[in-house]
């Protein structure tokens, strides 16, 4: 009773952000930001159906779609990094490039590991592409404050709030992987 309480709550907060990003037109200032919000909706509204009509199943639909949502949240790196370095052309473009490398490398990494050990399984994949992408997102994250000081860049309330709630949530992230694997 309290986990379906805990999931309609976040399914209401993400589509409430949606609908206001719609209102107020920020959708088309951050397509990358709210087009993983709509991926999180979706996937959430995807897994409460699939949790209700069977547990079996659900499962193994969590964990592809987990994959899916891993893949979406880097979009918000692409969107802070595209939006801060906005009047700075060349550093926008160098960024990208260095970005989508990092997200490559790392796929590629995890893509190795599971084919070193036979595929044996997707769910242990996916918690390591998730694992190894939240660090690299930590260190992107540290980097882009780095250069915001650097070029002495100022943030608008927006991508402001941007960056604090994505850096939480990745901290909060590396925090919660540091202690689960720490003995």
């Amino acid at each position: 009773m309290m986990s379906d309480v805990i999931w309609w709550s976040a399914i209401v907060l993400g589509a409430t952000l949606l609908l206001r990003g719609m209102k107020t037109k920020l959708i088309r200032s951050y397509p990358l930001f709210y087009g993983y919000m709509g991926c999180v909706l979706a996937i959430d509204l995807l897994r409460f159906a699939c949790y209700r009509l069977n547990g079996d199943f659900y499962q193994r639909f969590y964990w592809y779609t987990e994959c899916l949502g891993i893949l979406a949240s880097y979009a918000v790196i692409l969107e802070i990094y595209k939006r801060s370095l906005k009047f700075r052309p060349g550093a926008a473009r160098l960024a990208q490039t260095l970005l989508l490398s990092a997200l490559f490398v790392t796929v590629a990494a995890v893509a190795a590991n599971a084919y070193a050990s036979g595929f044996r399984s997707w769910p242990r994949a996916v918690a390591d592409l998730g694992c190894y992408l939240r660090y690299v997102e930590g260190g992107l994250l540290v980097v882009v404050l780095f250069l915001l000081g650097i070029y002495r860049i100022f943030l608008g309330p927006n991508l402001r709030g941007l960056l604090t709630g994505y850096g939480f949530m990745v901290g909060m992230d590396v925090m919660n992987l540091a202690l689960l694997f720490h003995d």
